[in-house]
């Protein structure tokens, strides 16, 4: 119990510093603790991790060890980083980790996405070592490395002949030796003596744009986008969730439109059913629906009652419908 509670103060905080109070509040409980140095965010869908980079005894100058310990930081931070990744549920059944156990395959695809991570800030503690949180959407070039796993019947994507598994025990914090690479001119490194800068409120929030390829607004009236709420059961959220009907899977249905999953994700997820309403990802007149339960008890998949299934059915049948777009919205 202690430990969840010094997981989710740490989600929380790592929140605050990236979002405006406001936006942290609301994605406070929608966040997926992993370990002690990462989290899921499925309200925004993004991965974050945090690491530490040790004050080397060998450097022969101050700005070195600096430098190097920021570094440190840094790289410790993206190791981290792919351990919240593999711990990430692609769809209802299908788990990161899963394929790493047949595979290196998954870790080798990744660790290579992983170089289009940010750096959130590096912050130098006052013991001398530094501490890093990156981060990256679960959309994008990551979702286009997982996504084929998702199919069980999809053969895994292809590598170059040199690409290398990266992976193995690792150490935090890390520290650094006089080969390493200093950091890049763009790396924040904060350095001895300076003022740690405080977060910038008036950032946007990390979270991917929802309307960057929208165009006229829907007439009035009709259905922009469906709202599930299933709170009452034991979902588990995931990359690409599934939603049944009596018939079998409605959604996501085979004209899905797929850029525009991967860029923006198959699915959004809330837990105050007013913000789902009111989200993007839902437009201005969405149908909101009750699920009835998992379906056959899978944790990753929602089963509507007929009724509601029908009225999807109908939509479905519309070319440009609001579930091929991805407008879907999960209540958790």
């Amino acid at each position: 119990m202690r430990l969840f509670t010094r997981l989710a103060v740490f989600a929380a905080m790592a929140l605050a510093c990236v979002c405006p109070p406001q936006t942290a509040r609301a994605q406070a409980n929608s966040v997926e603790p992993v370990a002690h140095y990462g989290y899921i965010d499925w309200n925004s869908m993004r991965v974050i991790a945090t690491g530490m980079g040790a004050r080397p005894a060998n450097a022969e100058t101050m700005g070195q060890w600096r430098a190097m310990a920021a570094r440190a930081s840094v790289l410790d931070a993206r190791r981290n980083l792919l351990e919240v990744i593999l711990g990430v549920h692609i769809d209802s059944r299908t788990v990161v980790r899963n394929f790493v156990t047949e595979s290196d395959t998954v870790v080798s695809t990744v660790s290579g996405v992983l170089t289009g991570s940010v750096i959130e800030e590096t912050t130098q503690l006052e013991d001398g070592s530094f501490r890093s949180v990156v981060s990256m959407p679960l959309t994008g070039d990551l979702a286009r490395e997982l996504m084929p796993y998702a199919d069980p019947l999809a053969p895994p994507p292809g590598l170059p002949e040199n690409a290398a598994p990266v992976g193995g025990e690792q150490e935090s914090p890390v520290l650094a030796t006089p080969d390493d690479p200093l950091p890049a001119p763009d790396d924040p490194v904060v350095v001895l003596g300076d003022p740690v800068p405080e977060p910038d409120t008036t950032a946007a929030p990390l979270v991917v744009p929802l309307d960057a390829d929208t165009t006229e607004a829907e007439p009035a009236g009709e259905t922009t986008g469906l709202v599930i709420d299933a709170r009452d059961l034991e979902f588990q959220p995931s990359m690409r969730p599934e939603l049944h009907g009596p018939d079998g899977l409605l959604y996501p249905g085979p004209n899905v439109d797929e850029d525009t999953a991967l860029n923006r994700g198959y699915v959004r997820y809330y837990q105050d059913l007013s913000q789902a309403q009111s989200s993007d990802m839902a437009g201005g007149s969405p149908l909101t629906v009750t699920a009835a339960s998992l379906a056959e008890g899978d944790q990753g998949a929602l089963m509507l009652d007929p009724e509601d299934a029908a009225r999807l059915d109908q939509a479905l049948a519309e070319p440009g419908n609001y579930l091929d777009s991805c407008n879907v919205v999960i209540v958790f």
